[in-house]
C-alpha cells in the first residue's frame, strides 16, 4: 500500500492506480471530462488539474494521467487549482451554445454542473460563436457538434471496447469536431453507450430525445432480460408527467456498473428491448373463448376456465397427449412454482429450450446466443422432459400431427414456431396461454391470462455462469396482469393442489434450499454484484 496525503490528510491506496481514482476513493471528487476508468487515458480536457508538492516545490498536473507514488502530497482546492479550472471552463464555453433550456442533457451535464461549482463567471467573450454541424443523424444517436467538448470518449469507446473505429476527430484547432466516418452511420450493437459516456449534450439518444426532463425520472435497479449475460441495468421511468405519451412509463434503460458481468456497458438490443412493457398490444385483460369467439373476461372467470380446461386435458390418458412449453423469461421463483405444478400434474412433455435459447447473436463483448435471462434456472429446476417425455421439437411436431392434443404455452408464441402449420393450434382440445403481449397465438387460445413483465415484478435471474441477481419492481403491473408466480400458484389451487401462499422472498428461500450450492441463500443476502454458485 502507498501513502498519499490529500489536502493534508494521509490515506493508503493500492499500487498502480492513478491520482483521480485515488482522490475519489478518499472522498474527493476531481472534476473531469475526458477521463473514464474503462477507457485509455487521453488527458485532453485538462479539467482534472491538481497541485503536487514535491521536495517543497508545487506544480500543477492532470490527475488522470498521474500514477500515485509513496509519500505524494496532493492539493485539490488551492487557489492555483481553482483559477486553472475556471480558465478551462471559460475556454470550453467560448463557442459552446448557451441552449441549456432545450438541451436533452440539462440536469445531468458535466459542463453545466462544473460551471455552477467552479466558475459562475459572466462571459467575457463578445465575438460570434463558432458554428459546427448540428442534428447529425448517426442511427440511434443524434450528434450536435457545437456542444462537443472534444473529450474523445466516444472515439476511444469504439477503439478500446468495440474494437471497430467508427468515430474520429476531424480537422484541427477551433475547427475540430467529432463525427462518424464520412457518409456512414454507426453500425454496431453498442451505440447507446456513447450517449452514457458523453459528458455534455453532444450525443443524445434519438428514442429519448425531447421525451422527458431527467429530473422527472425515477429509477429501479433491474437485470436486462435480453440474453443470458445478465447485464445490470437501471429502469428509468416517469409515472406523473403524461403530456408527451400517456402510455409510456419507461423512458429509458441505462447500464449499471457490475465489474463481474457487464462493467459499464450494455448492448443496444437490451437498451431498446423494453418497449413491449408499454406496448399498445399489451395483454391487460384475461381472455377466454366462447361461442362468439375470443373475448375479454374477468380474471377469476378466465383463471377458472384455464384451470378446468387444463385439468380435463391431463386427466386419464390425456396426460401423455398434453404438453407445456415455457420460454425461460420467467423469474426464478415463477419457474420454481411452475415446476411444482408440473410435478403435481405428472406432466412429462415439458421443455424450456425454445429456439431463442440457442439461435441468438453471439459477440465478444456482451451478447449471448441464448436470448433469455433465466435458462440456467430452468435447467437447474428441471423444466425439461420427464421420463419418456417429448422435447420441444417433438412437441411442435406432435402439434402438427395431432399427437399432442392440449398445450400450455408460457411467455412464448407457439404459432411462430409452427410457421405455416400454425392452424394446427385450432385442432387442440385445449390451448392455454400466459403472456404479456397479444402474440399471434392469442387468436388460437381457449384461455389467455395476462402476465406482469420484468419491470412490474420483483425477482431473480440466474445468468449463464450461475450468478443469481435480483431485479426490482419499477411500477405496478398494467391492468389485470399479475406476477407469473402468483398466477401459477392460483392455477394450482384451482386445480386442487394445496400450494401455500408465498411472498417473493419466501418462494426464493424455498428454491435456494432445494439446490446444492445455493442452500442458505436468502433474498436479502444477494448483494449488488449478485451471488455466484460456489461450484461453478
Amino acid at each position: 500500500m502507498l501513502k498519499v496525503t490529500i489536502n493534508g490528510i494521509e490515506h493508503e491506496f493500492p499500487e498502480s492506480i492513478n491520482l483521480i481514482d485515488a482522490c475519489r476513493m478518499a472522498g474527493v471528487e476531481i472534476p473531469h471530462f475526458c477521463y473514464h476508468p474503462a477507457l485509455s487515458i487521453a488527458g485532453s480536457c485538462r479539467m482534472c488539474q491538481v497541485e503536487l508538492e514535491i521536495a517543497g516545490r508545487k506544480m500543477l498536473t492532470v490527475a488522470c494521467n498521474t500514477k500515485i507514488t509513496d509519500g505524494m502530497k496532493v492539493i485539490t482546492d488551492s487557489e492555483a487549482v481553482k483559477q486553472t479550472q475556471q480558465s478551462i471552463l471559460e475556454f470550453l464555453l467560448l463557442s459552446h451554445p448557451l441552449d441549456c433550456p432545450i438541451c436533452d442533457d440539462a440536469g445531468e451535464c458535466k459542463l453545466q454542473n462544473y460551471y455552477m461549482l467552479f466558475d459562475k463567471m459572466p462571459s467575457r467573450f463578445g465575438e460570434a460563436k463558432k458554428h459546427k454541424h448540428k442534428v447529425v443523424d448517426l442511427g440511434n444517436i443524434v450528434l450536435d457538434a457545437e456542444r462537443c467538448v472534444l473529450c474523445s470518449r466516444c472515439v476511444r469507446f469504439f477503439r478500446d471496447v468495440v474494437k471497430n473505429e467508427q468515430m474520429e476527430i476531424f480537422n484541427n484547432g477551433a475547427d475540430a469536431e467529432i463525427g462518424a466516418l464520412p457518409g456512414k452511420t454507426l453500425e454496431t450493437d453498442y451505440t447507446g453507450n456513447i450517449v452514457d459516456l458523453c459528458p455534455v449534450g453532444a450525443l443524445t439518444d434519438k428514442r429519448f430525445r425531447f421525451k422527458r426532463r431527467v429530473w422527472y425520472l425515477e429509477g429501479a435497479n433491474s437485470i436486462c432480460p435480453g440474453c443470458s449475460k445478465g447485464c445490470n441495468i437501471q429502469i428509468q421511468f416517469d409515472r406523473n408527467h403524461h403530456w408527451k405519451n400517456p402510455s409510456r412509463r419507461i423512458q429509458r434503460v441505462k447500464p449499471r456498473y457490475n465489474a463481474e458481468v457487464n462493467q459499464y456497458w450494455m448492448c443496444d438490443a437490451g437498451r431498446y428491448g423494453w418497449e413491449f412493457v408499454d406496448a399498445k398490444d399489451r395483454l391487460i385483460k384475461a381472455m377466454m373463448r366462447t361461442d362468439g369467439g375470443l373475448a375479454e373476461a374477468p380474471f377469476e372467470e378466465a383463471l377458472k376456465t384455464f384451470a378446468e380446461g387444463w385439468k380435463k386435458a391431463v386427466s386419464g390418458s390425456g396426460k401423455a397427449k398434453s404438453a407445456l412449453i415455457a420460454a425461460p423469461q420467467l423469474a426464478t421463483g415463477a419457474l420454481f412454482m411452475l415446476k411444482k405444478l408440473i410435478d403435481n400434474i405428472g406432466l412429462v412433455n415439458v421443455d424450456y429450450r425454445v429456439p431463442s435459447v440457442k439461435d441468438g447473436i453471439l459477440d465478444k463483448i456482451l451478447q449471448m446466443k441464448d436470448r433469455n435471462p433465466n435458462s440456467y434456472a430452468a435447467e437447474l429446476i428441471g423444466i425439461v422432459p420427464g421420463e419418456d417425455g417429448k422435447s420441444f421439437p417433438e412437441i411442435i411436431e406432435g402439434i402438427k400431427t395431432g399427437k399432442i392434443e392440449s398445450l400450455i404455452a408460457i411467455c412464448c408464441d407457439p404459432a411462430s414456431y409452427l410457421g405455416e402449420g400454425k392452424d394446427a393450434l385450432k385442432k387442440l382440445k385445449f390451448f392455454g396461454l400466459l403472456h404479456w403481449t397479444k402474440v399471434s397465438s392469442v387468436d388460437y387460445a381457449h384461455a389467455v391470462l395476462p402476465a406482469a413483465t420484468f419491470a412490474e415484478t420483483n425477482g431473480t435471474y440466474i445468468n449463464y455462469e450461475g450468478r443469481i441477481q435480483r431485479f426490482f419492481e419499477a411500477f405496478e403491473p398494467m391492468g389485470e396482469a399479475r406476477p407469473p408466480w402468483q398466477t401459477l400458484l392460483l392455477l394450482g389451487r384451482e386445480m386442487g393442489y394445496k400450494f401455500k401462499a408465498f411472498s417473493d422472498a419466501e418462494l426464493f428461500a424455498e428454491f435456494a434450499n432445494s439446490v446444492e450450492g445455493y442452500k442458505g441463500l436468502t433474498w436479502e443476502k444477494i448483494e449488488a454484484q449478485g451471488f455466484k454458485k460456489a461450484n461453478v
